[in-house]
């Protein structure tokens, strides 16, 4: 079993990350690992000084694994570490002081902190000998107002000193435009926590540290659009970037942003391309890439206010819809303009129609080009007409060639099993591999459509701001954030559970926070949101075919990116699914997805056959689902013991896999058993 760990000299192990329970249970009895915090192993070889900075490396993540919903506060949240010897975290309910391997101490007290709209949490990217990860800690503002209550046994360690607090209020009043707007940001908080006595100390503190004032100027301001409606400027004085809402918009473009405060919403962020210049860098820091262009996703239009009225705002509206030019595999049966199709097919006319200021932009790192098909089945260039379909196409690398075909095969899969998908098709339009053509569901309908429909991803949702941020979620969190958002808590409780299993047993590697999306529709600009709901499935492929990627998941559940039937039930009773259910939606689609692959591998449309590297990695991908399928079954025989495993049929073979009659929901098994009529 030793040889599975793999155990190197300076090596830290974290139980669920890069190493299973078992085998640090195995290495711990064994003596070649010790534990030094709930979950949380070091190598015994290790030289006691190693260990020691080894420790305090890696102090922030540790914290985080034995508090999951912990929040870094204190110095260890302006430093991001441990501070003299200890390390400060806030939680709901508090906790005791635990010794770390004799490095350092976790101090947990208790904090009743918003993680929603007041913005009192955020998430940073911190870097330790396991590489980069987001953690949270407690923003700057509350953590001035935290530093003055002074707590009875509390080690004075974990106080901020005066050198690094005078440093933070000098970064918030930086950020919020000087002393005056950041008072009124400290009087809101410290009057929502009960601490408004501080507040003369806190003044008191800022005359006797120093005297600051910024002076606003506009250098840069854009009107940003919803649809026909300018919702608000935003606008950067040289030195930060603010967003000023218009009077009689009466709703917020982001669920975690709170009025008055001016900064802009984590959500203007999540609409440009990651692929851009400095894609790394803090959101903030990017949002001068909007005079590259002015459409975006989600019925979004930003002008430069200099040019915006000689501008028109195009609204997004469907014309022609690709069920109506699709064969029955799903296959693209429309034609490309002459002029669209250079673009795959040559690339300089492809850089040329992304560096066009009129030409619609979207998030990603994959190559997507916008495009407008009408009702005649033409797709043409959505350049200066409705944006209502996104063309996914490969890059010129042959071993992602067939990522297109990918999408397709589990797209198709996963609409055969009952999963609520995006409309898509494949399409051959030239190129370096088949081509993906998939439907916006954020875009009205036709021209009778009223709604203003806005979409928000969960990295947005969570308040993130950098893109490598993604790659942290937990779905226990995005339930949480549907529970207080959603206005069909039932239904998108059902729909992101059956997403969840489909992905782990398919292996998709692309679930992470900017693939999870919430749709919100209002009538009125004037009036808030009236529904806000979990998007259908999307951007969700069979990953373990590409070099070198992970066969774990890219969003955690329970902690964990090795999914479990545990924490399946524990993600279902979130939303009061019962055990027994969660069990029959995964067995339903445990049982459905390798037949479904098998049969849609057995006829694949002509698009597809034509590329060899699809055909290929299709076929990988049944061998790769059976087995998975197959281990998920056998962990929930093992879960119920002596019980009889409930019978399970799977979907009819009547007509071919790409009938487009609807096939059953996973979730509603149970209902139609409990009527007497057999599960699809």
């Amino acid at each position: 079993m030793a040889s599975h760990i793999d155990l190197n000299p300076s090596d830290i192990y974290f139980a669920g990350l890069n190493i299973t329970i078992n085998q640090a249970i195995y290495a711990e009895r064994n003596g070649l690992v010790h534990r030094v915090a709930p979950g949380v192993f070091i190598d015994a070889k290790i030289h006691p000084h190693d260990r020691h900075n080894l420790l305090l490396e890696n102090s922030a993540r540790i914290a985080a694994k034995v508090f999951p919903h912990g929040v870094l506060t204190g110095p260890s949240a302006y430093h991001r570490r441990a501070v003299e010897g200890y390390i400060s975290i806030a939680t709901v309910r508090g906790g005791r002081e635990i010794d770390v391997g004799g490095a350092f101490k976790i101090v947990a007290h208790r904090g009743d902190l918003d993680l929603g709209m007041n913005k009192e949490v955020e998430f940073v990217t911190i870097k330790d000998s396991l590489g980069e990860y987001a953690v949270k800690r407690m923003a700057d503002e509350l953590l001035i107002i935290k530093n003055f209550l002074k707590v009875k046994g509390r080690p004075p360690q974990t106080y901020l000193n005066n050198t690094d607090l005078t440093r933070i209020v000098e970064r918030c009043m930086r950020s919020l435009g000087g002393r005056e707007p950041f008072m009124r940001r400290i009087k809101v908080l410290a009057d929502l926590h009960g601490m408004s006595a501080y507040e003369k100390r806190i003044n008191s503190f800022i005359d006797n540290a120093f005297t600051y004032e910024q002076v606003h100027q506009a250098l840069l301001a854009y009107g940003v659009f919803w649809h026909e409606s300018k919702v608000g400027v935003l606008s950067h004085d040289g030195h930060i970037w603010s967003f000023d809402y218009e009077p009689n918009v009466h709703l917020m473009l982001s669920v975690r942003e709170s009025r008055g405060k001016g900064a802009p919403p984590a959500f203007l962020a999540s609409l440009l391309p990651e692929s851009g210049i400095n894609k790394w860098e803090p959101s903030g820091e990017n949002l001068q890439d909007f005079q590259r262009g002015h459409r975006y996703i989600s019925n979004i239009t930003v002008f430069n206010e200099k040019e915006f009225e000689t501008k028109r705002v195009i609204n997004d509206v469907l014309d022609g819809e690709i069920k109506d030019f699709r064969n029955s595999f799903l296959e693209f049966t429309g034609r490309a303009d002459d002029g669209f199709l250079r673009c795959f097919n040559e690339d300089e006319s492809l850089d040329n129609l992304r560096r066009d200021p009129d030409n619609p932009r979207m998030s990603g790192m994959q190559i997507k080009i916008p495009g407008f098909l009408d009702r005649n089945g033409n797709l043409q260039s959505a350049r200066n007409r409705s944006f209502t379909h996104i063309i996914k196409i490969v890059g010129s690398d042959p071993n992602y060639s067939s990522m297109c075909s990918m999408e397709w095969f589990s797209l198709t899969i996963a609409k055969a099993s009952g999963v609520i998908t995006e409309e898509f098709a494949i399409a051959d339009l030239g190129g370096y591999g088949p081509s993906l053509i998939a439907e916006r569901f954020d875009v009205r309908r036709d021209l009778n459509d009223k709604r203003m429909i806005l979409t928000e991803d969960f990295w947005s949702v969570a308040g993130m701001t950098d893109p490598r941020q993604k790659y942290s979620g937990e779905l226990m969190e995005v339930a949480d954030s549907l529970l207080r958002v959603s206005t069909n808590k039932e239904a998108d409780g059902r729909h992101l559970l059956s997403q969840a299993i489909f992905s782990w047993l398919t292996f998709n590697g692309d679930m992470h926070l900017k693939n999870l999306l919430l749709v919100k529709e209002a009538s009125n600009p004037m009036r808030g949101f009236e529904k806000i709901y979990l998007s259908p499935t999307y951007d969700i492929m069979c990953t373990q075919v590409y070099p070198d990627d992970a066969k774990s998941s890219a969003i955690a559940l329970g902690g964990s990116r090795n999914h479990t039937l545990m924490g399946f039930r524990a993600l279902g009773m979130k939303f009061g699914i019962k055990p027994a259910e969660v069990d029959e939606m995964i067995e339903h689609l445990a049982v459905s997805i390798p037949l479904w692959a098998s049969r849609i591998a057995s006829k694949l449309p002509e698009t597809i056959l034509a590329h060899e590297q699809s055909e290929k990695h299709i076929r990988q991908a049944c061998s790769l689902f059976d087995v998975r399928c197959m281990m998920m079954i056998a962990e929930i025989d093992a879960a119920k013991k002596s019980k009889p495993r409930a019978s399970r049929k799977a979907a009819k073979d009547e007509g071919f896999f790409l009938s487009e009659a609807p096939a059953a929901r996973p979730g509603q098994q149970a209902a139609k058993r409990r009527k007497g009529s057999a599960a699809p």
